[in-house]
């Protein structure tokens, strides 16, 4: 490992995984430094070695789309597209890239459950992430804020950290 480390296969193989279902934890780290997968690739499978590189895409895109089919809620990565819509590689759902529902003609309608949360969170005085817009609630601490998709910002102003005067 970067950090002269020795590590058992089953322990890198451990690592590896937790990493790609705990998003907080990717990438894979010893000692605060990251463990590149070319380094231990004769330790991964070869699917997870492929699904490292899925989750870098999936977990690096600030505004991310998932299938609209709750069945399958794959991540879709971005694309260039002349339509509205994004055909799921997985199921073949068509989903909307503004409202992120199923895909449909005309304008989005207005989410009612979204448009509930954002009234919840004003009432209770929660933030939305400015890069994933995931929400989160400060009980107690500093206003400096990192989020599941590792954005650094402040919570009083909203800017990315060491910005802002709070």
């Amino acid at each position: 490992l970067p950090c002269e480390h020795k590590c058992c296969a089953i322990c890198v193989d451990e690592l590896f995984d937790r990493s790609l279902t705990l998003e907080e934890l990717f990438p894979p780290r010893c000692c605060g430094q990251t463990i590149p997968p070319e380094l231990v690739s004769h330790l991964l499978t070869e699917r997870m070695f492929m699904t490292f590189y899925r989750k870098k895409v999936e977990f690096s895109t600030s505004k991310r789309l998932y299938c609209s089919n709750p069945t399958c809620s794959t991540f879709l990565p971005p694309q260039e597209t002349d339509v509205n819509w994004i055909d799921c590689k997985q199921c073949g759902t068509l989903t909307c890239i503004s409202c992120k529902h199923g895909a449909h003609d005309g304008e989005c309608a207005d989410d009612i459950g979204a448009k509930e949360l954002r009234s919840l969170a004003e009432e209770n005085g929660w933030k939305a992430c400015p890069r994933c817009e995931w929400m989160i609630e400060l009980s107690s601490g500093c206003q400096h804020i990192t989020c599941i998709c590792n954005f650094e910002f402040c919570y009083s102003c909203g800017a990315p950290s060491g910005i802002c005067d709070c």
